[in-house]
C-alpha cells in the first residue's frame, strides 16, 4: 500500500508497468490516482487495459466512482471499447457515453 502522495514515483518506477502506457501523455494527479482506483475496482480481472485507460482518463468524482464500481457499466464500456476502440478519437464519446450512464 502506497500512501497518496508517493503513488505517483511508484507508478513510475513499477516494473510491472505495461510499457505501452505512457504516463506523460495526461497531466500527473488525475491520471495516477484514476488508474489506481481503477486497479483497486473489484471487477478490474474483467476489463481490458484499453478500457481501464478510458476510465483512468474521466474526471475523477462521483460519477466515475459509479461507472467504476457498476459491473453492467463496465461491460457497457467494454462493448463501447471493442466496437469504437481502434478510433483515438471516439475516446471523448466513449467517456460522455459512460458518464452519462453513470449519472442514472
Amino acid at each position: 500500500m502506497y500512501i497518496r502522495k508517493e503513488l505517483w514515483r511508484h507508478v513510475c518506477r513499477c516494473p510491472c508497468k505495461p510499457e505501452d502506457e505512457d504516463l506523460d501523455n495526461e497531466p500527473g494527479r488525475t491520471k495516477v490516482l484514476g488508474l489506481a482506483v481503477a486497479q483497486e475496482s473489484a471487477s478490474c480481472h474483467q476489463i481490458s487495459s484499453g478500457v481501464l485507460k478510458l476510465l483512468s482518463a474521466m474526471k475523477q468524482d462521483e460519477v466515475a466512482s459509479a461507472v467504476r464500481n457498476d459491473l453492467s457499466i463496465i461491460q457497457f464500456a467494454q462493448s463501447l471499447y471493442n466496437r469504437h476502440g481502434q478510433d483515438p478519437t471516439k475516446y471523448e464519446y466513449m467517456r460522455q457515453k459512460l458518464r452519462e450512464v453513470g449519472r442514472l
